[in-house]
């Protein structure tokens, strides 16, 4: 039988050492057992809100998008007042026209209707007096004619009736110059009012313009201070339907309040408030840097449809470089590495991912 070459079984017995070495390690180096939960940095965010009733029908930015303060975000469809901006100007260009008219009535009537029928009334004063005087001088001579038995008593009753009628048509004459001046008062009057009438209804018609124009003006969201832009995708939010007041994206500022994330059940029962953990933002997937030192400060008592809800603030004795990476912002997703009290060996943690036997 032939012996092995010494370098064969040198390189046997140090493989066979790294083995034993390898399990020694794995089955009695124990290290604090990790909780793992996705989640995002929460912060003192503004909202940016819709500031009419709408159809968002253009967005400029995605969710983050760095901005600076009164940079506009996304415009809503103004096309909708168009509409009302042609029956309002409709109703404007009748109401104008009758008012045209009317200052034109007005203007004939008060210059030239009214100075005419007042000749026309004082004409026919002077005629009626005329008639009245000739009524009066014919009923005297028939009376003189009468009493020299020249006319007969027929001839002088028709001769007093003739200056009865012109008495009658005389009165008539100066009552209705009298009366001329107030009815041309109430005529004036009369339209007046229309014109004030129409005058309100242009009122209302350019304060429906102003509301319009101002409606029409609130079409673009602006950021309302300088951040990282938070919110659903642009392809989400283009052609939504919105009411006033809705929240439609974030503005978040440097600085973060902590960070939110979600565990399982069996994460739920290992960790507890006071528990440090390392959040590894996803913007920086290297190992060293990109990482966060934080506590656990509230663990939920009661999952959601993501879980159970842990938040985390950052820890302020964090390892030099930790807190090193640059502005923290609102939205920022990452994962929390939280750890927990209990220490195990790496080999039941292999077994644990490989066949599942984490049963607590």
């Amino acid at each position: 039988m032939r012996s092995r070459p010494p370098l064969l079984r040198t390189v046997f017995l140090l493989a066979g050492a790294f083995v034993a070495v390898a399990v020694l390690v794995l089955c009695f180096v124990r290290i604090d057992r990790v909780v793992i939960g996705d989640g995002a940095f929460i912060g003192p965010s503004r909202a940016v809100r819709a500031p009419r009733a709408g159809v968002l029908a253009e967005v400029l930015v995605e969710p983050g998008t760095r901005v600076e303060a009164g940079v506009v975000l996304a415009r809503l469809d103004a096309r909708e007042f168009e509409s009302e901006r042609a029956e309002l100007a409709a109703q404007r260009a009748g109401a104008e026209t009758r008012l045209a008219e009317l200052a034109r009535e007005r203007q004939h009537v008060a210059g030239m209707r009214h100075p005419t029928e007042r000749a026309e009334l004082e004409r026919a004063q002077r005629a009626a007096v005329l008639v009245l005087e000739a009524a009066q001088a014919k009923e005297k001579r028939y009376s003189e004619l009468q009493s020299q038995g020249l006319v007969e008593q027929v001839e002088f009753e028709a001769a007093k009736l003739a200056r009865e009628l012109a008495a009658v048509e005389l009165e008539q004459a100066e009552a209705a110059r009298a009366a001329r001046p107030a009815l041309e008062a109430d005529e004036i009057a009369a339209l007046d009012a229309r014109t004030k009438t129409i005058t309100h209804e242009l009122e209302q018609v350019a304060a429906r313009e102003a509301d319009l124009a101002r409606r029409a003006g609130e079409n673009e969201l602006v950021a309302p201070v300088a951040g990282c832009v938070l919110g659903a995708p642009r392809a989400e939010l283009v052609g939504r339907a919105v009411l006033e007041g809705d929240e439609l994206m974030r503005v978040a500022v440097a600085g973060v309040d902590g960070f939110v994330a979600h565990v399982d059940d069996l994460g739920r029962a290992r960790i507890a408030a006071g528990q440090p953990a390392k959040l590894r933002l996803s913007g920086y997937p290297w190992l060293v840097h990109g990482t966060v030192a934080a506590r656990v400060v509230f663990v939920a008592d009661r999952p959601d449809e993501r879980g159970f809800l842990v938040r985390l603030e950052l820890a302020e004795d964090g390892q030099p470089g930790e807190r090193d990476i640059g502005p923290l912002y609102e939205g920022m997703t990452g994962r929390a590495r939280i750890a927990t009290k209990e220490r195990v060996s790496i080999a039941w943690l292999v077994l644990e991912e490989l066949f599942g036997l984490d049963t607590k």
